[in-house]
């Protein structure tokens, strides 16, 4: 018998409470929630403003929400607060990608959770820049010469990869070295074959920017000339010409 009346009362309790809850649910207002981007694709290093507004007007926590890949995988963001108006924004410095973003409000008391619809940015990596230089466009077999130039913008520590060419047609890795911490880059090179030869250089970037290749900077390389040939002439000539003004000079 007291069991029963346990029973009884444990039911008419839990239906109590489960009516409550159902009545509480259905009690909540309805929320909305949108999410704007100032721009749809951008450059790595331009700010993205995130902004949008809450309906019914009041303070809540926005959490705008971000996805990069096509799994439907949704990571945080930031969590801000609205004005009194129901508007939010917020500044955001995306690296190099594809992205999904929106905005998201969790149910409280008094309203329901709402979502916005997705947004898709494109944010590209900035273009960069590499000269190649040479310290001479012609230099005889067996000399140095100078191969340099700058990447910009200016990054130390990157690796620069010179290439070389006797035709611009089949292109080999002549070496690579780091830029300084002017961006600046140099390496000698020592003619040891004669000919024309032709110089490029190129760096494959980083997260922000994109890699460069230089134009193509050409020098010639020639051997070197025995002078005893123009000596012998030349003191030829200079016999030939004594010769002659002392002939002239006894006809007189």
């Amino acid at each position: 018998m007291k069991f029963k009346v346990f029973l009884i009362f444990f039911l008419i309790l839990s239906f109590s409470e489960l009516s409550g809850f159902v009545y509480g649910s259905l009690d909540k207002e309805q929320s909305q929630i949108t999410c704007n981007l100032s721009f749809s694709s951008t450059s790595v290093g331009a700010p993205i403003g995130i902004f949008g507004y809450v309906f019914p007007i009041r303070l809540a926590n926005v959490t705008i929400q971000i996805s990069n890949n096509n799994r439907g995988i949704w990571n945080t963001l930031t969590v801000i607060l609205s004005d009194y108006n129901g508007n939010y924004s917020y500044l955001w410095f995306p690296t190099a990608g594809e992205y999904l973003v929106r905005a998201f409000l969790h149910e409280d008391k008094d309203f329901l959770n709402a979502t916005s619809s997705a947004q898709i940015i494109i944010v590209s990596k900035t273009l960069s820049k590499i000269t190649c230089e040479l310290s001479s466009s012609y230099v005889m077999l067996g000399e140095n010469v100078t191969i340099m130039g700058v990447i910009i913008p200016t990054f130390s520590g990157e690796q620069i990869t010179i290439f070389m060419s006797n035709d611009e047609i089949y292109w080999e890795t002549l070496t690579i070295v780091d830029t300084a911490s002017g961006g600046n880059y140099l390496y000698i090179w020592n003619a040891t074959k004669t000919g024309n030869f032709y110089f490029k250089a190129s760096w494959l970037g980083n997260n922000v920017f994109i890699g460069a290749e230089s134009l193509k900077c050409k020098i010639i390389v020639e051997e070197e000339q025995d002078l005893t040939i123009y000596f012998v002439f030349a003191l030829i000539l200079v016999t030939v010409i004594a010769g002659y003004f002392i002939i002239k000079k006894k006809k007189r």
